[in-house]
């Protein structure tokens, strides 16, 4: 009885917390605010400003009494512009390298990185723009809360070759209602998503109660909507030097209220 109560005990914890997944996933992460229409809209009043200031930058690209070094600052600033412009902001394609019990998350064609360590024991975010990096201390935010309602359905859906089942989840926790909707490919069942599927603030049941790997995500919390898709899967080699910090970047060092850079 207690050799079976031991092995149970490490069968759960190895269906929670273990990672034997090594290799690449890429996930299209969207974020909606209301409606279609209001969410484009919030979109372009932050891009108006950076459009107009792009218009006058090149036409002073143009002067030809600008100096050398002051045409390689403009065409700079110009390029940050144009990033900022192309780049759509409520959505997102991103690439997740997972090994052993870490996860690197590359977002924004390769301009900001995430960086989750030793099972989210330690999460770093990476601006490769600024080639800065800084410990994650924020406060855990959770969607479901601690116990939502999961149900899992009868019916099934073909995704990136996978056979999905529909599970449907529901909370409401301080008033606040929660409804999702997981297609999960129950045959992939060695990947932590909690932190591949960007969930690692949920302190939830959730990942006790489905099982594989959700690979279709709809999520509607109040006025916003959270949708996830898993574009690709490929089990490949992953280098150990992906999962460490740069060593030329300098760290953020958050003291109170404000923040200094340090050389690491």
């Amino acid at each position: 009885m207690k050799r079976t109560l031991t092995l149970g005990l490490v069968a759960l914890s190895c269906s929670l917390f273990a990672q034997n997944f090594e290799g690449v996933l890429k996930l299209n992460d969207r974020v909606q605010l209301g409606d279609v229409q209001k969410t484009q809209a919030l979109e372009e009043n932050f891009k108006a400003p950076y459009r107009a200031e792009l218009a006058k930058n090149k036409k002073r690209l143009e002067d030809p009494a600008l100096s050398a070094e002051a045409k390689t600052k403009l065409e700079a600033d110009i390029k940050r512009q144009e990033e900022v412009i192309n780049l759509p902001l409520m959505s997102n394609i991103v690439e997740v390298r997972m090994k052993r019990d870490s996860v690197y998350k590359l977002f924004r064609n390769g301009s900001s990185a995430e960086l989750i360590l030793n099972h989210g024991k330690k999460v770093y975010d990476i601006s490769h723009n600024r080639k800065t990096y800084e410990l994650d201390s924020s406060k855990p935010f959770s969607t479901f809360g601690k116990a939502p309602h999961v149900t899992k359905t009868s019916e099934v859906m073909l995704l990136v070759s996978h056979l999905c089942t529909k599970y449907e989840v529901k909370s409401t926790e301080k008033g606040k209602d929660a409804v999702g909707i997981f297609w999960v490919a129950a045959d992939i069942k060695n990947i932590n998503w909690k932190f591949a599927l960007a969930f690692e603030d949920e302190d939830s049941t959730l990942f006790s109660e489905i099982e594989g790997l959700p690979m279709k995500i709809e999520i509607a919390s109040g006025s916003v909507g959270f949708f996830k898709d898993v574009i690709s899967i490929e089990g490949v080699s992953v280098a150990d030097s992906d999962f460490e910090l740069p060593a030329d970047y300098q760290e953020i060092v958050a003291t109170g209220s404000t923040k200094k850079k340090k050389k690491k």
